[in-house]
């Protein structure tokens, strides 16, 4: 914007009167040389300021383009609302004199933006000088919006729109916790409406069927786990926790996957996934460490620590107390422990050997006629042996073959184990469920 001198006897007159006192009138400025001031640029717009930050800082440059000295008499900013945003930088050294610029060069003028609120406002630069009437710039300030940061501790992988957390310091049947924070990252207050695992169809779940739980806040246990909820926004750097929780399985050898989804009023990142790996850690050699299990004290999150390597002990090698059901038949304590509590299938709850009943009618396999079909009630009208529920005739005899049987592979047979069926004696194979076996058969 270009604003010509008045002749030097206006500026004389009025200008260097009125604005500066009584300061004379330089002979340089006499005859025909004026000032004439421009500003670059003619208006000032503020971005929004980058993430984690609420201020701005803009230049302004001053350019004195006649052929007298431009004498700055005062630098102002102004708004249009009641919320101060706007600064003038180093306003005291501005208004603590007259500032001459010299023609065809420039000075420049610092005006800061500090935002308050996440609204749009206005404002002014003003400039008066020698050049005639005062300089305007015209100054605006933008809308703005609700950014998400996240961090997590084990350190993540973040970025503004997705993010990835991995877990390897569980030993199968232990625990691994990390906890999420998520932070408003500008000052319009993030309002965070969901945080949930997804299941395979992407809705949110409680994680059931899966090795991975989350829990509001950093609970003591996982029984005061309960799902996260931010209740109220979020302002400037205002922080929300939660946990992720990790539960390989004993038989866990492979890594798992999650995601989890934060739904907020972000601008950039509405729905923010977080891809979760789980991976098993395994402790092969002394001094081996899962997290802080295996250094022989009992840290936050285990049940105890004995620093040793036996598996079969009051302490698991996850750092758990062994106990009946836990899948590890504990020396001197379990005569076996099939990882249930379930009386009836070869194992009884209190860890004791009972009789296998492998379809839960009641009687143990080694006296029931349906071995592999429930029948309680043990009904064989043709008294060949096998029950009705499983005889292909139920009112025909027919045989039951006998028969020792050697395997190949799968976990063996007791002695005592029976093949039932009807047909002609001899040499015959088979392929069974869980066996390959070959046994010559009698009547």
């Amino acid at each position: 914007m270009r604003i010509p001198n008045s002749t030097m006897g206006a500026l004389c007159a009025l200008t260097i009167g009125v604005a500066f006192g009584l300061l004379g009138c330089d002979e340089g400025v006499r005859g025909s040389e004026t000032a004439s001031l421009r500003a670059e640029p003619e208006m000032l717009a503020f971005a929004a300021p980058l993430p984690g930050q609420n201020t701005r800082t803009r230049m302004v440059s001053l350019i004195n383009e006649g052929t007298g000295t431009l004498r700055i008499a005062s630098v102002d900013v102004s708004e249009d609302d009641d919320s101060p945003e706007l600064r003038l930088l180093d306003a005291d050294d501005w208004n603590a004199g007259v500032r001459e610029v010299r023609p065809g060069q420039s000075i420049s003028v610092s005006v800061g933006f500090q935002a308050v609120n996440a609204q749009a406002d206005t404002g002014r630069l003003t400039v008066v000088s020698n050049a005639g009437s005062p300089l305007v710039v015209p100054i605006t300030t933008p809308d703005i919006d609700p950014v998400i940061q996240l961090s997590s501790q084990p350190e993540g992988d973040f970025g503004n729109e997705q993010g990835t957390l991995a877990l390897n310091q569980a030993a199968p049947g232990g625990v691994q916790r990390a906890t999420i924070e998520i932070m408003s990252w500008s000052i319009a207050p993030l309002e965070v409406s969901s945080v949930c695992l997804l299941d395979a169809e992407g809705r949110c779940s409680d994680g059931a069927g899966t090795p991975f739980r989350i829990c509001a806040g950093v609970p003591a246990s996982l029984d005061q786990c309960e799902a996260p909820a931010v209740a109220a926004p979020l302002p400037f750097e205002a922080t929300s926790t939660f946990t992720v929780v990790y539960l390989p399985a004993r038989a866990t050898v492979d890594t798992s996957a999650a995601q989890i989804r934060v739904e907020s009023n972000s601008a950039a990142a509405p729905s923010y996934l977080i891809r979760v790996n789980g991976t098993p850690c395994v402790r092969r050699a002394d001094g081996d460490l899962c997290g802080d299990c295996g250094n022989g004290q009992t840290d936050l999150g285990e049940a105890c620590d004995d620093g040793n390597l036996d598996d079969q002990d009051s302490c698991t090698n996850a750092c758990t107390a062994a106990r009946c059901g836990d899948g590890i038949v504990q020396r001197d304590a379990e005569l076996c422990d099939d990882g249930n509590t379930e009386d009836g299938d070869g194992c009884d709850a209190d860890c004791t050997l009972s009789a296998a009943d492998d379809d839960g009618d009641g009687v143990a396999d080694t006296e029931d006629n349906c071995p592999n079909v429930p029948n309680p009630d043990q009904v064989d009208r043709d008294g060949d042996g096998l029950g009705d529920a499983c005889d292909p005739e139920p009112e025909r005899t027919n045989y039951r073959l006998r028969a020792q049987l050697s395997t190949v592979g799968g976990r063996g047979v007791s002695a005592n184990a029976t093949q039932s069926g009807s047909g002609a004696t001899g040499e015959q194979s088979g392929q069974s469920q869980r066996f390959r076996v070959k046994a010559k058969l009698s009547q």
